[in-house]
């Protein structure tokens, strides 16, 4: 209310501003020129009072409350004392009239912050110069004017208490209303803080929420990576429980662990004698062709170095990395060593390798679990080559026993005849063995039958082929893929060393010889199914004739 107040004062002021000027015009027309001293007495004041106002106005003055109601009060009281010097004239009486209905309506509602109390104390104090004004003005009009003069002052003082009345009661209307607006303003600025509040809430818990969902799609990835890591370990302990092929169970687990896990390298090694293997195994796994070469010629030193610090699982990454010659210029930025340990002796070597330097960080079971299936699985594979041992060797010289060798011929024979392939048997014993036993006695002569089947099998390994003992002190050496011109050589050689070779027996010496049957298909015989008897008949054909000697089959033989 106080601003709409502050809005009429300019239009108050140039009421005010104007009215001088209309003053002057006025009394000029009048014929007020008697008192032209008044007059400009009057318009001084009034400009004064206007440039006050207009100094406050623009704030260029700051009088406290209590100086600008005593200002407005001595405005009033000049009006009042103007209008009692000026001459008696209609207009002039009207313009004063005005000018102290302005300066009393400011006098009284300005400043008052429309407090009733204040309000009513400035009527008071503005009806005292007025009723001063009309009581001295008594002498100054006739007895019916002054009743005039004295009733215009009176319906300008209602009309100005009215005026106020009116200010006063639409102040405390617009109180009441900025009090409501207030609280509602209240209201909303609290529900906005409460709404900001609930919005950071939501806004937490929306954060909160997304940040779960990261960690269950996560989750989810890695619920979905064991369920793929169980199956692939059901899948190699399926396979490896159907087999005791210890060869392709290293593979299939290297194919499982390279599509699992998708690393870069994954290598299996077995060491010797581990599964009845007198040679170490190795099966690897890459993409990098010559890191798979080189890695063959350094996977047996990198076990070795592993069993001997004994570790079971071994992360290498960074400038360690640099021992590992095979790597080259490979991406390999991380490896893991993981050892197979029986008795703490390790016999087993997985190495997988990765170009992700965090590969093995969030865990390696998976690769864990697989090696220790493996073990078990080489396990029940040692216990049943063992076993299979038992039935296939003979029990004193640990080479096939003749049952075996059967089945093995056999399965030879029909691949020489399905491939046109050459096989040659020799079948041999020792010369005069009754006198070895009756001469050192049957534990030399034992020595000298494990010998025989040692040399034998030595050779049937070097050359691809088969030994077994055929009967007390008779041995039969097959060897597939070799005629008999080739297969003549390599007995010869064989042959010498039986007979070089010295037994040694209770500080006896013991030398021996033998006697070699041979039989080759296709070049002697057409069918293989008559190899060894063939064989058979030259042996004896050689005992016959000297013993010692190295005979092979042919038509004279046989008609002999």
């Amino acid at each position: 209310m106080k601003e709409l107040f502050s809005e009429h004062r300019q239009t108050y002021q140039k009421i005010k501003y104007t009215g001088s000027i209309i003053l002057l015009a006025g009394a000029g027309a009048f014929g007020v020129t008697k008192s032209i001293g008044l007059i400009i007495a009057a318009v001084f004041f009034m400009v004064l009072f206007y440039t006050f106002d207009e100094l406050i106005s623009r704030e260029i003055l700051h009088p406290s409350k209590n100086t600008f109601v005593i200002y407005r009060f001595s405005e009033l009281s000049v009006y009042c004392i103007f209008d009692y010097l000026f001459p008696t004239n209609n207009f002039i009486i009207v313009f004063w009239t005005l000018m102290i209905l302005l300066s009393g309506l400011e006098y009284i509602v300005r400043a008052s912050e429309y407090d009733r109390a204040t309000i009513f104390l400035r009527k008071i104090l503005f009806l005292a110069p007025v009723v001063i004004k009309v009581l001295v003005s008594f002498t100054k009009y006739a007895e019916s004017d002054w009743f005039v003069y004295a009733f215009l002052q009176v319906i300008v003082s209602i009309a100005l208490f009215s005026i106020a009345d009116a200010f006063t009661y639409q102040s405390e209307l617009f109180d009441i209303k900025k009090r409501q607006l207030t609280i509602e303003k209240s209201n909303i600025e609290s529900n906005n803080e409460k709404l900001l509040d609930y919005q950071e809430k939501v806004k937490t818990i929306n954060e909160q929420i997304n940040y779960q969902k990261i960690d269950l799609a996560r989750t989810l990835r890695e619920l979905e990576q064991v369920n793929v890591e169980i199956e692939s370990q059901s899948e190699i302990l399926k396979y490896m429980a159907s087999t005791f092929d210890v060869l392709k169970c290293m593979n299939v687990v290297t194919d499982s662990i390279m599509e699992v896990k998708k690393p870069k390298l994954c290598a299996l090694y077995i060491d010797e004698n581990v599964y009845q293997n007198k040679y170490s195994s190795c099966t690897i796994k890459t993409n990098y062709s010559s890191m798979n070469r080189r890695l063959k010629k350094e996977i047996d030193t990198i076990f070795k170095d592993c069993a001997m610090i004994n570790d079971s699982k071994r992360i290498i990454k960074g400038d360690l990395l640099k021992r590992f010659k095979f790597i080259g210029e490979a991406n390999i930025n991380s490896i893991g060593l993981f050892l197979l340990k029986d008795k703490k002796k390790p016999y087993c070597l997985m190495m997988i390798g990765s170009d992700v330097e965090d590969h093995f960080d969030h865990s390696t079971k998976y690769y864990e679990n697989v090696l220790i299936e493996f073990g078990a699985a080489l396990k029940s594979t040692k216990l049943y080559l063992k076993m299979e041992d038992m039935a296939r060797k003979d029990g004193l010289t640990g080479i096939f026993n003749r049952v075996y060798n059967t089945e093995l011929f056999k399965k030879v024979s029909k691949e020489a005849i399905s491939k046109n392939e050459p096989l040659t048997v020799a079948l041999f014993d020792i010369d005069k063995f009754k006198n070895v036993n009756d001469t050192y006695g049957h534990l030399a002569g034992d020595e000298v039958i494990k010998m025989v089947a040692r040399v034998t099998e030595k050779y049937a390994e070097k050359y691809e082929g088969f030994a077994c003992r055929f009967g007390g002190e008779e041995f039969l050496l097959t060897l597939p893929g070799y005629d008999d011109k080739q297969a003549l050589e390599i007995l010869e050689t064989m042959h010498e060393e039986i007979k070089s070779t010295t037994v040694e027996s209770e500080g006896n010496s013991i030398s021996i010889n033998v006697c070699i049957g041979v039989s080759s298909y296709p070049s002697i015989c057409s069918d293989p199914s008559l190899l060894v008897s063939r064989a058979d008949n030259a042996m004896y054909y050689g005992k016959k004739n000297g013993r010692g000697r190295l005979v092979l089959d042919s038509p004279n033989i046989i008609n002999d």
